[in-house]
């Protein structure tokens, strides 16, 4: 049996005696986590209300789910790296080996839990403070709709995902405390392969996980991820049934360690020779494989658009004179220029002074911003008008100005789903892209 009728009741006296202890910690944690969308709201707030004419004005909120994930796995690390003394400072309890790994488990998920909660928390108070706050600014547009499935579904797959990597970080410490330095220097010599070798870090990682990663069923990825939690827990408790922590540690010569890590260091120098030298020698062009990733790109292209006018009135040899409104006369530099240079005049100077053709044709392109598939540029409704009164050409650029977009991601690992997708919830392309540049105008005469 793996485990005693009373092994799991002791587990749970053990785990409440320990998160009793460690309440501070766990309320600075959450102080912690919280700290950083209050910084980003006032960030925020102080955005919104300071004056900016740009066409495109946009605040990227950052996804909190993602950057404070990395804390809390940082944290089970430092936890598993005490798994001894921690255990010797609850010693008096009764205890056994599968209690004390159970109750080690338990307040990681425990902490896990209590993460996934106090983000979703900050990110309803996020979204719910710009909302009401656009609800009565038009000049505001909340770019993401709120989705309630999505919001759930993301909290339960952000737990999935962390409960899976706690479960392998615990049972790598579950290997290291049973087999000790041996362990240690198998996984020293794979993590310097797999550093050495980026690409094939990256083609293992998706040989291995990718029925998990790659999974577009939300169903399908729970129940996959679940099965996948269960084996590594399970090899976890049974390599921990069968260690011993208490008996005489191994001595370990400075001769000894020198000699290991030569030996790990030789061994990535000789794998690295072998992938990029002997490999691409051994494999034929045809046969080579590609294992650079390259992130998707997203290339917007804005439409040229003509205005044109009959001149063939004029006499020839007559100048065009140009009158304009909010836009900057790169010809001549004289003219006025708003602070965002959202749109450029040019022309042939020669060609505008004495007129020889019969048309007069303005080409021109809008301002572009595009970030992660929208069109910012679009919400300010830019404009040009052009009219043409005897031999001045009258142009007229004009925006709504102040006009603000706001992104709030969450749950941005929620890309791999495709319930989700084409509703406007998220971004879909996991990578943040965009592109961005002025309007151009352009007069010829043919």
């Amino acid at each position: 049996m793996l485990m005693e009728k009373n092994e799991l009741k002791n587990a749970g006296h053990l785990t409440r005696i320990k998160l009793k202890n460690e309440k501070r910690i766990l309320l600075i944690g959450a102080f912690g986590m919280g700290f950083l969308p209050l910084t980003n709201l006032f960030g925020f707030l102080t955005w919104l209300y300071s004056a900016d004419d740009r066409v495109g004005n946009y605040y990227q909120w950052p996804d909190s789910s993602m950057l404070l994930s990395y804390g809390i796995l940082i944290a089970i690390i430092v936890i598993n790296c005490f798994y001894r003394t921690d255990n010797q400072n609850y010693a008096v309890y009764p205890q056994t080996n599968t209690t004390r790994f159970l109750s080690a488990q338990a307040l990681f998920y425990a902490l896990i839990a209590f993460f996934g909660v106090v983000l979703l928390a900050s990110y309803l108070i996020q979204y719910s403070v710009v909302a009401a706050i656009a609800s009565g600014n038009k000049s505001i547009h909340l770019i993401y709709h709120f989705d309630i499935g999505f919001v759930v579904a993301g909290f339960f797959t952000l737990i999935v995902y962390l409960s899976l990597i706690a479960a392998l970080i615990s049972l790598v410490a579950t290997l290291v405390r049973k087999f000790r330095i041996y362990a240690i220097a198998v996984f020293i010599v794979i993590a310097g392969i797999l550093i050495a070798q980026p690409p094939l870090a990256v083609s293992l990682f998706r040989a291995v996980f990718g029925f998990l990663i790659y999974e577009h069923s939300v169903m399908f990825f729970f129940l996959k991820g679940i099965v996948l939690w269960a084996v590594l827990f399970i090899l976890s408790l049974i390599v921990n049934k069968f260690t011993v922590y208490y008996r005489d540690s191994i001595r370990l010569s400075k001769r000894v360690a020198v000699g290991i890590c030569l030996a790990c260091i030789f061994t990535v120098a000789i794998f690295r020779v072998f992938m990029v030298v002997v490999v691409p020698i051994a494999l034929s062009s045809s046969e080579r494989i590609d294992y650079i990733y390259k992130e998707p790109s997203t290339i917007a292209e804005d439409p040229d658009m003509d205005i044109i006018f009959d001149i063939s009135d004029l006499p020839k040899g007559s100048k065009i004179n140009i009158v304009t409104t909010n836009i900057f006369d790169e010809t001549t530099g004289d003219t006025f220029f708003s602070s965002s240079g959202d749109m450029r005049l040019s022309y042939d100077v020669g060609a505008l002074s004495s007129v020889s053709g019969n048309k007069l044709i303005v080409s021109y392109t809008m301002p572009m911003e595009t970030v992660n598939q929208y069109d910012i540029a679009s919400m300010a409704n830019p404009k040009l008008s052009a009219r043409l009164e005897g031999d001045t050409l009258y142009l007229d650029y004009t925006y709504d100005e102040n006009v603000k977009a706001v992104f709030i991601p969450v749950w941005s690992f929620m890309w791999q789903f495709d319930h989700f997708k084409g509703k406007g919830i998220f971004n879909e392309s996991f990578w943040e892209t965009g592109s961005h540049g002025g309007g151009g105008i352009y007069i010829e005469i043919e």
